[in-house]
């Protein structure tokens, strides 16, 4: 019965062999190794927002996803996608609102003539803080809580760190870091503050009180 098997299987195992080299050496001839020069044919749609899918269709673009760089403008894209001709790129976040989509390959870098729009959509999102929650400012920024406190003029520095003067009833207060980039608040000054300002020559937090005036 194993013999039987066995020579059954046989001229399947070998037939299938026969369909894979001929299918490789059928990729090779068509050119699947993409190692000939960059072009660059069309982009579809020729407009969108952040994380956007875009459509790029060309010659020789390859499947090697970490060997390609698509840029609008001056900010890259995400590539998710390479299958020869084709790449499937997500539009990057505020590239500006007409953009030229270039496209780098090793040594070959080749850009579309025409345009694409960026659209920029605002949309208001909750930080931290809670509703009907009590004060707590120290920590991460799903425990951060500030109903009840007095929010006053705040600003940020260059890094997207916000400082924000708060206060009860005009009486106790200080001024609070809220960093959604590290995720977490914290209390910087534990007494009064008026207001708050970030310098960019001197590149300095500067707190007025009306008791002194600091510069962090």
């Amino acid at each position: 019965m194993k013999k039987r098997i066995t020579q059954t299987l046989l001229p399947i195992i070998m037939g299938l062999s026969v369909i894979t080299q001929f299918a490789c050496s059928d990729d090779n001839k068509s050119g699947s190794n993409y190692n000939g020069p960059l072009k660059l044919t069309t982009f579809y749609p020729d407009s969108g927002y952040l994380s956007s899918k875009i459509i790029i269709e060309g010659e020789n673009l390859g499947t090697d996803v970490s060997k390609l760089s698509v840029y609008f403008n001056k900010k890259k894209g995400y590539i998710s996608q390479a299958v020869g001709n084709i790449l499937m790129v997500y539009a990057p976040k505020l590239p500006g609102d007409t953009c030229i989509i270039s496209v780098v390959k090793g040594n070959d870098a080749l850009t579309f003539d025409n345009k694409f729009r960026y659209i920029s959509r605002f949309t208001v999102e909750n930080v931290c803080g809670k509703t009907g929650s009590r004060y707590n400012i120290g920590g991460d920024l799903a425990s951060t809580t500030i109903e009840g406190w007095r929010l006053k003029v705040g600003c940020c520095d260059p890094e997207g760190n916000y400082y924000s003067c708060y206060s009860w009833f005009g009486h106790n207060g200080g001024l609070a870091l809220i960093s959604e980039k590290k995720n977490l608040s914290k209390k910087i000054i534990s007494e009064l503050v008026n207001d708050v300002m970030y310098h960019k020559v001197t590149e300095k937090l500067y707190a007025v009180s009306t008791q002194k005036k600091r510069h962090l």
